[in-house]
């Protein structure tokens, strides 16, 4: 098939989506890109728990204590950033 074959071909009105549809995959679109921006980060602060426990600690106004260390290298602490990972995504 040549290229104008194809191009005629594209124009038929069964591959044509309307302004509609375009705006409705555009939505789509950065729905699941904020989504992956969220996994991305939560997986991040799996990776780096003792990074994630200092930024919410700065948010809040805080500064880590000596405990710190041993908070982030807790299994549950660990899980339980990634179970709200999840129901941020599935809630």
């Amino acid at each position: 098939m040549t290229g104008e074959q194809m191009a005629a071909k594209l124009r038929e009105p069964r591959y044509l989506l309307s302004n509609q549809d375009y705006r409705e995959a555009a939505n789509l679109i950065e729905r699941q890109a904020a989504e992956i921006a969220r996994k991305d980060a939560a997986l991040r602060d799996v990776v780096n728990p003792l990074g994630h426990l200092r930024r919410y600690a700065e948010s809040q106004g805080h500064r880590l204590s000596g405990e710190a260390f041993q908070i982030a290298n807790n299994l549950g602490f660990v899980q339980d950033i990634a179970r709200k990972a999840l129901e941020d995504t599935n809630g």
